[in-house]
C-alpha cells in the first residue's frame, strides 16, 4: 500500500492540522526546534530561521522569518 499523501499532526494546544506526509520545506521561529532539526540531520530543509539562530554554525545561508515574511506578505 502506498504512504498517504497527508497526515494528521496534534500541536500542543490540541489542534489538529493536516499536512503533507513529506515534509519539503521548514521555518522554525523558535531556537530550540531549530535545534532539534539540526541534531535530527534534516536541516537542509530549514528555509527560515529566527534571529538568535542565524549565528549558528551553517545557518549562514538562511533568510530571517523576519525577511520570510517581509517577501511574501503584502
Amino acid at each position: 500500500m502506498p504512504p498517504p499523501a497527508r497526515v494528521v499532526v496534534t500541536d500542543g494546544l490540541g489542534r489538529q492540522v493536516e499536512v503533507p506526509a513529506k515534509i519539503e520545506r521548514v521555518v522554525t521561529n523558535y531556537g530550540i526546534a531549530t535545534h532539534f532539526l539540526f541534531v535530527l540531520g534534516v536541516q537542509d530543509k530549514l528555509v527560515g530561521i529566527d534571529v538568535p539562530t542565524k549565528n549558528k554554525p551553517g545557518a549562514f545561508h538562511l533568510k530571517l522569518l523576519s525577511e520570510f515574511l517581509m517577501i511574501y506578505l503584502p
